[in-house]
């Protein structure tokens, strides 16, 4: 991209992207970079999107635009999987919109680069790369965070990245940050007091991390966390089309890319991992978190496997 250096006071890195930004972004890498994957802007956005393929409450979307509306804060546009536009309303602290840009943002600028991100926080342990998928409230980032302090070293939190570009799929780092919501903080013994909320209506935290992984590392094995209603740990490993479902459902943001052309080269992103890594489903308790019980159901799931 043909861009100033200059009118870029902010230069990230996340998932192996560079990025220059007019704005500030809690919680991403710095980097010396001199050009720029992604650009961040201050600007107008539209009101809507011509001829939208989805639709939801707060977004429209088409094969290479995305637009986000927050309410009484802004709207954030993303196009051609390497331009971001940020309309502000008002006085709105950009703290506010850091979390946006975390997540669905760079979830929806990810779909449009035709990359594979799944809905997971991702470690290193004992040289082997583990992401951990489910839906929101699962426990991912509390599982990856006990695993942290396990010994292992961060490598996403709540995206995980998926290249193929060497022999085997490999987790591409994001950024050396967490997002945990306050109840999970305090199952790993921390005060919520003494770290930055994400937004101030959410008791939702930026956590540092300084164990972090910022180098690439080949796919291990894949945990899909849910809950039951039983007292008991069950884990189940996924086998055939079984496999491909549940990567699919465990896409970021997939109900963004419906209808459009991106879900043909999803599909085959998809199966090809499904092929090579396995998949294990792991249901814990519900209500009590049992989180030593869970870190040991998956590690001695890894040593026998």
């Amino acid at each position: 991209m043909d861009v100033k250096i200059t009118d870029y006071p902010y230069r990230y890195k996340a998932f192996n992207l560079d990025v220059f930004s007019g704005i500030p972004v809690a919680g991403l890498a710095q980097s010396d970079a001199q050009k720029p994957d992604i650009v961040i802007t201050e600007g107008k956005t539209p009101v809507q999107l011509v001829n939208p393929l989805n639709k939801g409450v707060l977004f429209q979307s088409t094969e290479d635009e995305f637009l986000l509306s927050i309410l009484k804060l802004g709207r954030i546009h993303v196009q051609n999987g390497n331009t971001i536009t940020v309309e502000r309303f008002k006085d709105t602290s950009w703290n506010e919109f850091s979390a946006f840009i975390l997540g669905t943002v760079f979830g929806a600028l990810l779909h449009q680069r035709r990359l594979l991100p799944l809905h997971g926080s991702a470690v290193i342990y004992k040289k082997k790369g583990l992401i951990f998928a489910g839906n929101s409230g699962a426990g991912k980032s509390t599982l990856a965070a006990a695993m942290i302090h396990k010994g292992a070293r961060l490598l996403a939190d709540d995206i995980s990245l998926i290249s193929f570009n060497g022999r085997k799929p490999q987790i591409v780092p994001a950024f050396p940050g967490m997002k945990i919501w306050e109840d999970s903080l305090k199952h790993l013994g921390r005060n919520p007091e003494k770290y930055r909320p994400i937004r101030e209506d959410l008791k939702k935290y930026l956590y540092p991390v300084e164990k972090y992984h910022d180098q690439s590392i080949a796919l291990g094995h894949i945990f899909v966390i849910s809950s039951h209603n039983r007292e008991t740990f069950e884990i189940k490993d996924a086998q055939g089309i079984e496999k491909f479902n549940t990567l699919k459902n465990n896409t970021y943001f997939f109900r963004g890319m419906n209808k459009t052309g991106i879900l043909e080269k999803h599909f085959q992103m998809c199966n090809q991992l499904a092929q090579q890594v396995p998949v294990s489903h792991i249901t814990r308790p519900n209500g009590s978190f049992r989180l030593d019980e869970l870190v040991r159901e998956i590690t001695d799931k890894l040593l026998n496997s």
